[in-house]
Order: C-alpha cells, then structure tokens, then sequence
C-alpha cells in the first residue's frame, strides 16, 4: 500500500504543478501515461494522443524541463528514451 500512495502523491504533485502551463491538457494526459508506461518515446505520444511528432517531442521535452523525465539514449531505431526514474524507483522500491 505504500507503493500505492507514493505513487498516487507523484502524479498529483505532477499534475498540480502542471495544471496551468499552456498546453496542459496533453502534457496531464502524458503524466497520467507515464504511470502505464514509464518509459516512452515521441512516436509513443504521438500514437497514443494522434499529435505531431514535433508536438510529442515538444511535450517530453517540457517534461525534461519540468524534472518529470529525462532524456536518455537513443534506440537501435533511432528514438530518443524518456524515462521518468521516479516512477520506477518506487515501483522498483
């Protein structure tokens, strides 16, 4: 049940740090995706919320920004990883 709460906390402080940026409404619904899948790509968003590739780029970005992902290497395919760490260090706990 802890796991449970922390997580719940992160996405609220998430969220509530977010409300009022421009755009929030696809960068909520990319915070409340991270908690399915922590680690994402910009073809992953724009897939899943049928946006541009520059807008899905722009919106982890603004997540790198924020402290929620980062930024790592690319894949074999060429795909920048964003991973949000603190969702797995407590899934990982």
């Amino acid at each position: 049940m802890r796991r449970a709460k922390q997580l719940q906390d992160l996405q609220i402080g998430w969220r509530d740090r977010l409300q009022h940026v421009r755009g929030s409404v696809l960068l909520l619904g990319t915070v409340d995706h991270l908690f399915v899948q922590p680690v994402l790509t910009a073809s992953r968003i724009r897939d899943k919320f049928r946006v541009t590739h520059p807008t899905a780029l722009a919106v982890l970005r603004r997540l790198v920004k924020e402290g929620i992902v980062e930024e790592q290497s690319q894949t074999p395919t060429g795909n920048r990883l964003f991973v949000a760490s603190k969702i797995l260090t407590v899934v990982e706990g």
